[in-house]
């Protein structure tokens, strides 16, 4: 190798590294002759350093090395999406994707989006699922892949995703976020979210305290009451909850839900004249009122007349067609009473009580095997259900099944034991809470 050639590879040593650091592209100081006649053969085009030979032909080229990012384009992407250009959208998202191959996380959420506001359940599920082998521990493509199952009719598979995308992410830290506000216990807004994202958590008694707190700051807030008096009815603490809708209608004797819903609690008593009269009062002020009107026809139902208008105004509403069901089965009008019933059991899946009467109405059909089926759907729901078990006990007897009637009948009896001694407790309590404020007033006074 001749000098010039070893000192014009030195120099190209030196440009690179100084190109690695980020420095600009200078060659070393010369310190030779030949140094400074490789120095005189450089020269800068644009910004790069080109090294030329002696005729003036051109041996090297150091060319600018950059990195861009995986997500450089995403802004750009975002744009195109939010203006709803779908097909500037698809031509980005192949260059992106042919680009950098199957690392293009965003762009096939993005797609995913498209295709399903198109109505391309099957394509959207592909790219949903492309964007979650990048990104596995995003709980958010699993809950859209669950919706997508969802629409398709997969309802199982559905499920088993959603239970997925919960066991990435089992805390819901929007309580907790609440709780550390700093004005949480001055506005009565975040008192009543809390109290409503509690009773979504069943977490009953945190949602009275919140509702309590909040009524604190709006004493004659009727929409604060009646909530707080539909808590306790769900507490299963009728006196309290007659007791707070009691308060609501004395701020406003006409006020819809606080009478539908101290009607309820009055009809559950089985006192149907004075519910009816309630809601006489609440239908003049709410005559499309399904639920009004689904309470109507019950009271009727337990007077021995029936009416069907809460099915009209309602038709979606599963415990409309649920009591629709068990009236007609009471008639003996089994064929209407079943296609209630699987309205009700298909429109709220989660309904124990309904699986159980579509299995009695079953039986009264005839067809035992669906029935069966019934009773274990039923059963899967709530296992614990006095009435369930007994009336299983029953069918399991009638089709010669003594051993699994006997189990079932084993099984009502510890159900019904669990009930009674939650009853007695409930009634304890209610005496020490009632014999406290006593002790409070006197000590008070």
């Amino acid at each position: 190798m001749s000098d010039d050639e070893e000192n014009s590879n030195n120099d190209g040593g030196s440009s690179i590294n100084s190109m690695n650091t980020g420095e600009k592209n200078i060659p070393n100081k010369p310190t030779s002759p030949s140094d400074l006649s490789a120095l005189q053969d450089s020269v800068k085009r644009n910004g790069e350093m080109v090294f030329r030979a002696a005729g003036g032909k051109v041996i090297a080229k150091d060319k600018k090395r950059e990195l861009y990012g995986f997500d450089r384009r995403n802004f750009i992407l975002h744009q195109h999406f939010i203006r709803r250009d779908f097909n500037a959208c698809k031509a980005l998202i192949k260059e992106m994707t042919d680009e950098y191959s199957e690392m293009c996380e965003y762009p096939f959420c993005i797609r995913g989006k498209i295709a399903r506001i198109e109505g391309n359940f099957r394509e959207s599920l592909i790219w949903f699922g492309k964007a979650q082998s990048v990104n596995p521990l995003n709980g958010v493509y699993l809950r859209e892949i669950g919706c997508l199952h969802f629409l398709l009719g997969s309802h199982v598979k559905a499920s088993e995703v959603f239970l997925d995308a919960i066991k990435l992410n089992e805390n819901d830290w929007a309580q907790e976020c609440l709780l550390t506000a700093p004005t949480v216990s001055r506005r009565v807004e975040i008192l009543t979210f809390l109290a409503r994202l509690c009773e979504q958590r069943n977490d009953i008694k945190l949602a009275i305290e919140a509702q309590k707190k909040a009524l604190e700051l709006e004493p004659e807030n009727l929409d604060i009451i009646t909530n707080m008096g539909l808590l306790y009815a769900r507490w299963q603490n009728d006196d309290q909850a007659f007791e707070a809708f009691g308060k609501a209608l004395s701020y406003n004797p006409t006020h819809p839900q606080s009478i539908l819903a101290a009607g309820s609690i009055i009809q559950t008593n089985g006192e149907h004249d004075v519910a009816l009269t309630k809601y006489r009062i609440a239908a003049e002020k709410c005559e499309y009122n399904g639920p009004l009107w689904n309470n109507i026809g019950m009271c009727f139902f337990g007077k021995g007349k029936c009416v069907a208008a809460a099915n009209y105004l309602c038709p979606l509403e599963w415990k409309i067609c649920y009591n629709l069901g068990i009236v007609h089965n009471a008639m003996e009008q089994y064929s209407s009473a079943y296609h209630f019933l699987s309205s009700a059991a298909n429109l709220n899946t989660r309904s124990a009580v309904a699986y159980m009467a579509l299995a009695v109405v079953l039986t009264n059909l005839d067809d035992t095997l669906n029935a069966s089926k019934a009773y274990d759907r039923a059963l899967q729901l709530d296992n614990g259900s006095a009435q369930i078990r007994l009336n299983c006990a029953i069918f399991k007897a009638k089709q010669n099944e003594f051993k699994k009637s006997a189990e079932s009948l084993e099984a009502f009896y510890k159900a019904t034991e669990i009930l009674f001694a939650a009853d007695n407790l409930k009634r304890y309590l209610d005496q020490v809470g009632k014999s406290d404020e006593a002790t409070r007033e006197c000590s008070g006074s």
